[in-house]
């Protein structure tokens, strides 16, 4: 498969989630040219329900990281390495949910 980039400089994904009130967590995954691999850990799904949920880019250094040069900076372009995904804790979970339209958010110069 080829690798899908992240286009441009976004500071969020963007995603309609149907929770099921698991309590399990969102998060993805995104690697830069060195090999490094940031996690953005997003919302617990504690609703039931559709939900509109903005997964936050850009504060590199204070998400999860490894691989690569390890420094918590991003090296050359971005590429997806899961776009999203739950995180159960460690714990057996089981339910139904559902995501649609994922977006990448992104802030024009204007209103920086």
């Amino acid at each position: 498969a080829r690798p899908v980039f992240v286009e441009g400089q976004p500071c969020a994904l963007g995603v309609w989630v149907h929770g099921d009130n698991s309590g399990n967590s969102l998060a993805l995954r995104v690697t830069d040219s060195s090999g490094q691999t940031f996690q953005c850990r997003g919302p617990r799904l504690d609703w039931t329900g559709w939900r509109c949920v903005l997964l936050p880019l850009g504060n590199w250094h204070q998400m999860l990281h490894w691989g690569g040069r390890n420094d918590g900076v991003v090296h050359g372009a971005l590429r997806w390495d899961s776009p999203l995904l739950l995180d159960s804790h460690r714990r057996k979970t089981s339910g139904t949910i559902y995501f649609a339209g994922m977006t990448l958010v992104s802030v024009s110069n204007q209103q920086r």
